[in-house]
């Protein structure tokens, strides 16, 4: 037994002293062969501080376009959708509100600069066409009061709870800003929208997508989609699949699916290994995406967008993105060269009811049977 510990221990001290030799060889390679040929620039730190305040100040501005418009096109689509939003519906007023609580707290100050956003509630935009427009809000607007009762120190989640009507029809309110130092009264008839919101994600991936009851859109897509015409159909797209429950059917699909993998393994032992779950998932995939690309086409055009040019937009997906137009069993939307074709259809179908004064309701299956 002493002979064997002392062996060991010999054995991890020349063990040691090899790793020591072989790290002083590298670092001697190292400083041989790969050290910088030429001299480097120093920079200030008080440099490098004020150019990353201009990246922030950038990236922060960049968003806050990006919110706007996608509000605003958001907002055009869900006041004019009616019945076709799906059968959730609540008043709204056309504002977005902001204060500094709003901002991640490194941003704050920036925000301060920027959008003049302070420790009071205050109007960061007011959308087209909406109630808040129509009363004379403006942006940057102080929230003084809703209804009487005074905002004080509330933030904006707070004054966004008592801007919700429970009312099922049109409702007028009275709000108390303060603008130039006067205290204004303004008085907001609400309008019905379809109870979708759609939020902005911060990603580089080109891409939209729902939950079931909200949108998201990324930074990505919102960049690639130049045109509002193109961003409205994307909108569009993610709210049909909100309103037709697209996503609610998914997951019961894919319940069904786990259910037949239970009953083979039951009665056979073998393990599917979620087959039967994940087709299940994807049964009616591409026709969902279909009937959402057909829907989202009705959406955009009843909010007075444009769709001359929307089959472009797909075309373009696959020139920029060409996996998308690879045809794969599992993949979940249909190829880019159906979607073209598919919209251009869609878009002379809506220009046809719309040169004969026809409402813009999209066809039930039936319909479409009796007119082949």
């Amino acid at each position: 037994m002493m002979n064997v510990s002392i062996t060991s221990r010999s054995r991890v001290r020349a063990g040691i002293g090899w790793i020591r030799v072989l790290s002083a060889a590298f670092l001697c390679v190292l400083a041989a062969s790969c050290a910088p040929s030429l001299k480097t620039v120093r920079v200030p730190s008080n440099a490098v501080a004020d150019e990353a305040r201009v990246q922030r100040e950038l990236s922060l501005r960049t968003l806050a376009d990006h919110w706007q418009r996608s509000a605003r096109i958001h907002y055009t689509i869900v006041r004019n959708a009616g019945t076709l939003g799906g059968k959730k519906s609540r008043q709204d007023f056309g504002l977005t509100l902001h204060d500094l609580t709003f901002y991640p707290t490194p941003d704050r100050d920036i925000a301060a600069k920027l959008f003049g956003a302070g420790d009071r509630v205050t109007v960061r935009d007011v959308l087209p066409d909406s109630p808040a427009a129509a009363a004379g809000m403006r942006q940057g607007d102080t929230l003084v009061s809703i209804n009487g009762t005074a905002l004080g120190e509330r933030h904006t989640a707070q004054a966004v709870e008592l801007l919700k009507i429970p009312s099922e029809g049109p409702c007028t309110i009275e709000i108390q800003v303060l603008r130039a130092g006067r205290v204004r009264a303004l008085r907001l008839t609400s309008t019905q929208v379809c109870d979708i919101p759609a939020f902005v994600v911060s990603s580089d991936a080109v891409n939209a997508y729902t939950d079931g009851s909200r949108v998201f859109v990324t930074t990505g897509m919102l960049n690639f989609a130049e045109r509002d015409e193109d961003l409205a159909l994307v909108v569009g797209h993610e709210i049909a699949h909100a309103a037709l429950g697209h996503v609610t059917k998914r997951r019961v699909n894919s319940l069904l699916g786990s259910l037949v993998d239970a009953v083979v393994q039951v009665k056979t032992g073998f393990d599917t290994g979620g087959l039967g779950q994940r087709m299940g998932g994807i049964v009616f995939s591409r026709a969902f995406e279909a009937e959402a690309d057909y829907l989202g086409a009705y959406l955009a055009a009843r909010a007075g967008y444009d769709l001359h040019g929307a089959p472009q937009f797909w075309r373009k997906m696959s020139q920029d993105h060409p996996g998308s137009s690879r045809s794969n069993f599992f993949s979940t939307h249909p190829t880019s060269p159906e979607r073209f074709v598919a919209l251009e259809r869609i878009v002379q179908e809506i220009r046809d009811k719309q040169e004969r004064k026809l409402p813009l309701e999209p066809d039930r299956k039936s319909e479409s049977a009796s007119r082949e």
